[in-house]
């Protein structure tokens, strides 16, 4: 159909049809917008849903929150009566800032490097030096005051009696805290004679020898551990250093022979040398001589 006779066709029809085909695409376009509007108003409930579910879940939290914090504020307080009922009690008592540190105790270490036997001067005993450091499961040191046990006991035999055994008070070892680059720790130092070792240490010297620390918690939490470490060659531990010291050879002391200064005469001509001619017309007696 050509377009002249569709348009003719659509000016012939009747106006009750135009009209009809009119109403029928306002009705599609008003149901279109009915169908927005419903699926928008499902949005906003859904919307408004969720808003009141988490109001909800944070008045729940904000009021387990309050619980919370106001037993642990009891808790402190009671925790602070309980300490000065034991302070006048004259037993020990942790300190608030130490509490946290306290329980994250859970070993002790023996610094290899700051653990030695230092031999003394003449008429001195040893000293026996051990860094003791409580760590926690991370192997941090942590600054824990508590009650340390040294003890030691030689390798090559199995069953014989401790050279060594020291204790080490809360308050004495509290004052020992040594913190440094390398390692910290509780630096110990026992003098180590005849007085401290076994009577038997002095069969033979022994080179080698397995050392035990063990600390305490006040709570009465125990961990150990072991090293063993040489001693100096030809060392016995149970001897004390005596006699004159061995004497070193001194080396000549040489002084210098001082170098006498040289003192050179002027030099002059012969006396029939002829003289040359210049531009100075001066003599050779009228010249300076620098010595």
């Amino acid at each position: 159909m050509r377009p002249d006779q569709l348009k003719l066709r659509v000016l012939t029809q009747p106006k009750c049809c135009r009209l009809k085909t009119g109403t029928s695409g306002a009705c599609g376009m008003l149901a279109l917008l009915l169908l927005a509007g419903c699926s928008a108003n499902r949005h906003v409930d859904t919307l408004e849903a969720q808003l009141r579910h988490q109001e909800s879940e944070i008045n729940r939290l904000t009021g387990a929150l309050n619980r919370v914090e106001a037993e642990l504020m009891a808790t402190r307080e009671d925790s602070q009566a309980l300490r000065t009922q034991l302070t006048g009690a004259g037993q020990q008592v942790i300190p608030p800032e130490q509490a946290e540190l306290f329980y994250r105790v859970t070993g002790v270490q023996i610094d290899k490097l700051q653990t030695s036997y230092l031999q003394g001067e003449q008429g001195e005993s040893g000293r026996l030096a051990v860094m003791v450091t409580p760590v926690d499961q991370f192997q941090t040191a942590l600054r824990v005051p508590g009650e340390i046990t040294i003890k030691l006991r030689p390798t090559e035999t199995e069953g014989q009696a401790a050279l060594l055994h020291q204790t080490f008070h809360a308050r004495e070892v509290q004052q020992l805290w040594t913190a440094g680059w390398v390692s910290s720790g509780y630096l110990l130092q026992i003098p180590w004679d005849t007085e401290h070792a076994g009577d038997t240490a002095a069969d033979q010297p022994m080179q080698a020898v397995s050392l035990e620390a063990t600390f305490r918690t006040f709570d009465g939490r125990q961990f150990s551990t072991q090293l063993e470490f040489a001693l100096p060659p030809g060392r016995n531990p149970t001897e004390i250093a005596a006699g004159e010291p061995e004497q070193l050879e001194q080396p000549e002391r040489r002084v210098p022979v001082p170098i006498e200064p040289v003192v050179f005469e002027p030099v002059r001509p012969p006396s029939g040398f002829p003289r040359t001619d210049t531009s100075d017309r001066r003599t050779i007696e009228e010249f300076p001589v620098y010595r």
